[in-house]
């Protein structure tokens, strides 16, 4: 019964730990879109839809 309770355990732990990063990386990865897009990297340019 141990060993059951164990298995049924861990993957939980797993999916907390594997989940935190998530969050913390979200707002880096849209703070560096919107300095991105400040400096004129934005998503049409990149497309090539020169809007300036």
């Amino acid at each position: 019964m141990y060993g059951k309770d164990r298995k049924k355990i861990k993957p939980v732990i797993c999916y907390h730990v594997d989940t935190l990063p998530l969050p913390d990386m979200r707002p880096v990865a849209t703070i560096t879109h919107d300095k991105l897009d400040w400096y004129g990297f934005d998503e049409n340019r990149k497309n090539g839809n020169n809007s300036q």
